[in-house]
């Protein structure tokens, strides 16, 4: 059973990326602590109160919430990990938002090949792990300080805690792409992307897109659903994990 949504609520929704030029971003520079990746690869300013989610924090959510999202309780740190209001998820307040970075070795093009490659790889996400998954919307856009080229992507799905709407960025840096994807329950959608998008424009990657050699869709949609299958935030269960 397909989730409908109408075009009425995805058009009420905030554009996919915040646009902007470099000084525009240096000027509107919002409140929140600067986070850098363990990895060096990139940094932004996080919402106020924001912070990244630690594995002994996670083990003490899995502990003490067992109906908190178990998707969001997987880390692999410096590569796969989580930010969000942490100290309020671990008083009981989680509220459906969160902000997931996975960064992992591979290429994709920005560009209509890479959007192909998006396309067919949550199609095939969907079919493959029997998940509800609806691909709303991707474009090309620039993300961040520099204008860095990257992939919207907007989908909606079923998760544990209900309908979300996921805001998801295929961003190349170097050799290795960052795939950055806010949730947010469809209900609160609109002011959860709005707030994020904020904060997208802060956004600085320590290297540009490596020109990737041309092999053939293949390997696109590789690096692609190697990215979805990895991160669990979209990896929607077909029942809840006890």
């Amino acid at each position: 059973m397909r989730i409908v949504h109408s075009l009425s609520l995805l058009l009420a929704l905030a554009p996919l990326a915040a646009q902007g030029t470099p000084a525009t971003a240096a000027a509107s520079r919002p409140a929140g602590t600067e986070f850098r990746a363990p990895s060096g690869s990139f940094s932004l300013v996080l919402p106020p109160g924001w912070s990244v989610l630690t594995p002994d924090q996670a083990r003490l959510l899995r502990r003490t919430q067992p109906g908190f999202p178990k998707d969001l309780l997987e880390l692999v740190p410096g590569r796969y990990y989580h930010v969000g209001a942490v100290a309020r998820w671990l008083e009981g307040g989680f509220d459906g938002r969160a902000v997931t970075f996975l960064e992992q070795e591979g290429a994709l093009t920005v560009d209509e090949a890479g959007i192909a490659a998006v396309r067919e790889s949550v199609a095939e996400h969907a079919r493959t792990q029997g998940t509800r998954l609806e691909l709303a919307g991707v474009e090309l856009v620039r993300l961040g300080i520099r204008q860095h080229p990257a992939i919207a992507a907007r989908l909606l799905a079923e998760a544990e805690d209900g309908p979300i709407t996921v805001l998801r960025h295929y961003v190349p840096t170097g050799t290795r792409l960052l795939v950055v994807s806010l949730r947010a329950r469809t209900a609160d959608a609109a002011d959860a992307i709005a707030l994020w998008q904020e904060h997208l424009p802060t956004l600085s990657c320590a290297q540009p897109p490596r020109e990737a050699a041309s092999s053939g869709g293949k390997l696109l949609y590789a690096a692609v659903l190697g990215a979805l299958i990895g991160t669990l935030l979209l990896v929607l269960r077909r029942r809840r994990v006890p």
